[in-house]
């Protein structure tokens, strides 16, 4: 038995945020990789740690808005975002 989801437009609006976010995060590592690629010079160093922080810095904001997604589609509590 599956719990009734009212989707509020709050809920809706915090879902398509997350969401048009979450693509645009996909596309700058898209274009990180792109970049690192098709660079003329080789990684290490300070060039290697730039690209390190980018990448979890990127990971952690993929999943700040899959949280956003999850609790805004979940049944639990009330929702705030």
């Amino acid at each position: 038995m599956s719990a009734h989801l009212t989707y509020t437009p709050a809920r809706i609006d915090a879902i398509d945020q997350a969401a048009l976010e979450l693509s645009h995060l996909g596309a700058l590592l898209e274009w990180t990789g792109h970049a690192v690629t098709i660079a003329d010079i080789e990684l290490e160093g300070p060039g290697l740690s730039r690209l390190g922080c980018a990448l979890q810095w990127a990971g952690g904001e993929i999943e700040r808005r899959c949280a956003i997604i999850n609790k805004a589609t979940s049944n639990v509590g009330e929702w705030k975002p």
